[in-house]
């Protein structure tokens, strides 16, 4: 396509159904320097009409979404992934308001890679990665999006995840009420595969007392047993951030339960 219009070559994506292109596409389909490309962006992205996700990666702006500055995160989330070469699911917080979680953080967007991605700001919010190394084992489902799909994690690995990332998810108290609502009609086969895939006992010992504390009775046995294999279950701290002065002992779980949970009802 050798024409100097970068809006006409956006409006020919658009058509055919592509929101995103790199530098190198547009310098090439449009003919002209790379300086020159760039006066042609920074043209387009002062009108709104192109937004820079990453070095040399644009995404397209339809007119239905000038209002929110870009297209909704799930809908840009695997395009971008792909660009970047990162292994990923959407999780924490982000999964479980999929999942209908009353509690929720709509202004992140939370992903888990396996990769150290600076967080990206948005025009409405930002979207967040955090580092996995178990990504190979995770439990994800892929959910069609207008403009690809997107790998999200299941409910089962959602509830694991929040206590492993506790900090980023409001802590136990927020997860906790997360948990009250996506725990429900959990898979038990799929969920005892979870954690059988976990490594570190101490994640499943949180999790195990939280589920137990909600009265997931079933849920927390299954945790139990799966802790039976881990020969470093022994006593930790419920939030390792805090001290233990005073905390009371849990022979159960093995925990120092040196942080009160509640959760309104």
């Amino acid at each position: 396509m050798k024409d100097n219009s970068l809006v006409k070559l956006t409006q020919k994506l658009l058509a055919d159904g592509n929101y995103f292109f790199t530098r190198e596409f547009a310098a090439h389909a449009l003919g002209i320097s790379d300086a020159a490309l760039r006066l042609r962006i920074l043209r387009l992205k002062k009108k709104g009409e192109i937004f820079s996700l990453w070095r040399g990666f644009f995404m397209i702006v339809p007119a239905e979404f000038m209002h929110m500055g870009t297209l909704p995160p799930m809908w840009l989330i695997d395009p971008l992934m792909k660009h970047l070469g990162h292994d990923y699911y959407v999780g924490l917080l982000s999964s479980s308001s999929i999942y209908g979680a009353t509690q929720q953080q709509p202004q992140i967007f939370q992903i888990i890679c396996n990769a150290q991605v600076p967080t990206i700001e948005l025009s409405r919010g930002s979207i967040q990665f955090h580092r996995s190394q178990t990504l190979s084992t995770a439990f994800v489902e892929n959910v069609k999006t207008p403009t690809s799909y997107a790998r999200v994690a299941s409910k089962e690995q959602t509830t694991l995840d929040l206590v492993r990332f506790y900090k980023v998810c409001g802590y136990f108290s927020n997860i906790a009420a997360i948990l009250n609502d996506i725990c429900v009609d959990l898979d038990v086969r799929i969920f005892r595969q979870v954690l059988e895939n976990e490594k570190s006992p101490s994640h499943l010992q949180r999790l195990g007392y939280i589920l137990e504390t909600l009265g997931f009775d079933e849920l927390a046995d299954i945790t139990q047993g799966t802790l039976g294999n881990h020969p470093a279950f022994c006593y930790r701290k419920l939030r390792p951030d805090l001290n233990k002065i005073g905390a009371r002992k849990n022979s159960k779980w093995k925990l120092i339960i040196n942080d009160k949970i509640e959760v309104d009802e």
